[in-house]
């Protein structure tokens, strides 16, 4: 006879802040949770941009943030960062090119990616 040994979720606080519903809360006083770089793709778009403002905000956790896409962002797009702009950096990417193409360029610019 097989039991369900099932095991609980793992829960994870979040929390609203302006538009921004169900955001994770991290410790940031852990090191794992500081310094981290990330990856934002359509970053010239709505969503996309409003991701990298959020992450830009977050001075203490990511120490870089990529933006990728076809075309560089529009001068505008580094205004509304404030002090995290600095902290942004444009790679060109064309996501219809073959995989290996498209990789060779993320990694001639990106150095590390924290995957959560």
């Amino acid at each position: 006879m097989a039991h369900n040994l099932a095991v609980p979720p793992k829960t994870r606080a979040v929390k609203s802040e302006g538009i921004y519903h169900g955001l994770p809360v991290f410790d940031l006083e852990r090191p794992e949770h500081q310094g981290l770089t990330a990856i934002v793709t359509g970053a010239n778009g709505i969503s996309g941009y409003h991701m990298v403002k959020v992450l830009a905000a977050a001075s203490s956790r990511w120490n870089r943030i990529y933006c990728l896409s076809r075309r560089p962002p529009p001068d505008y797009f580094f205004d509304g960062l404030g002090q995290g702009a600095k902290r942004v950096e444009h790679v060109e990417a064309n996501f219809l090119a073959e995989p290996k193409e498209l990789a060779e360029k993320i990694k001639a610019r990106v150095e590390h990616v924290y995957v959560c």
